[in-house]
């Protein structure tokens, strides 16, 4: 019986459409010479998480070599994290070294990984329950975040290695990633335009900031409202801020519109922007490994005997779909 799908790493993707093979369209779509969906280009990458990791269309599977995001990810070394949690950290790193060198103790490595998230999710507790409270250690604070995401990471990933298709019954990871991403928007949006006695305040927001200083790149409120739920798009705040800071005094056509805004301490606006765009990219990542569960979900369904690996495909303990005993050769 023959194969049902062809099975394409991101090194094949790449090597046909540089040799012209397969074409990238304006909108994102990668497609080979009959027509075909290849891959759909999800987003950018965060990190070590990638944007898309494994995508099934027709009867093509595209695989990311998920290598190079493991090595970024074992490069960083902890000089912020609290001691017990960086050596914790530390752990679970080794362990993912070890796998990848000798393909060994994957339970292990899943079971520690699970276990040791768990430890910073407790700390996490004890600063995201306010903005102040957050910015009172926020270097340390958002390291702590960020390698928590890593270590969701890490489980999410090394318990599909461990348990494939019957990895989509697990709920700590969707349980982790909900609670770490309703943490941090909360302080993110906070951050970007404060409640005071229940009301936004738009006068005093970074968004007013980078849009009244003229010094400031406005283009990053674009950015910074995609992970703001309060605004559905960029023009949500200038029309709020329109309705609320600005005013004209008299009815004569030349006269100039009054602000309302306060005079504020540059350097509070400044570390609130800087630490929100910190922020955003944990979200970035966060959004990232929402759809990369989504995506292994999908994937372990399908029976690896009924995939036709291509001569390049990926030999490696961090594989989705693993060799078998069939590996085609090149033409002579």
């Amino acid at each position: 019986m023959g194969k049902k799908y062809s099975h394409y790493s991101d090194g094949r993707v790449q090597a046909g459409i540089d040799s012209g093979e397969f074409t990238l369209e304006p909108v994102g779509i990668i497609r080979d010479g009959n027509g075909l969906i290849v891959k759909h280009v999800k987003g950018i990458d965060a990190g070590a998480i990638p944007a898309s990791i494994v995508q099934v269309n027709n009867n093509i599977i595209f695989e990311t070599n998920l290598g190079r995001y493991i090595d970024l990810l074992v490069k960083e070394r902890e000089t912020v994290l609290a001691g017990n949690l960086a050596v914790a950290y530390a752990k679970v790193v080794r362990k993912l070294i070890r796998y990848r060198d000798l393909t060994d103790e994957l339970s292990e490595l899943n079971s520690a990984s699970l276990d040791v998230a768990a430890e910073f999710d407790v700390r996490i507790d004890d600063f995201m329950h306010s903005v102040d409270a957050f910015l009172s250690d926020h270097e340390r604070n958002v390291v702590t975040v960020d390698r928590h995401v890593n270590l969701i990471f890490i489980y999410v990933m090394s318990g599909y290695w461990r348990h494939r298709s019957n990895f989509k019954r697990d709920s700590n990871s969707k349980q982790m990633l909900q609670k770490i991403e309703g943490q941090v928007r909360h302080i993110y949006e906070q951050l970007l335009i404060a409640e005071l006695h229940n009301k936004m305040d738009l006068r005093g927001s970074v968004y007013a900031y980078l849009f009244v200083e003229k010094d400031q790149d406005i283009k990053q409120i674009d950015v910074l409202v995609k992970h703001d739920s309060r605004c559905e798009t960029t023009l949500d705040f200038f029309e709020s801020y329109r309705n609320d800071c600005l005013e004209k005094k008299s009815g004569y056509p030349n006269d100039h519109y009054s602000v309302y805004r306060p005079l504020m301490q540059t350097g509070n606006v400044q570390l609130r922007l800087s630490v929100a765009l910190e922020l955003y990219k944990i979200l970035e990542k966060i959004s990232n490994l929402k759809n990369l569960l989504s995506e292994l979900n999908v994937a372990g369904e399908i029976p690896e005997a009924d995939i036709h690996h291509s001569v390049d495909a990926i030999d490696s303990p961090f594989a989705i779909f693993r060799l078998g005993h069939e590996i085609p050769k090149p033409d002579a």
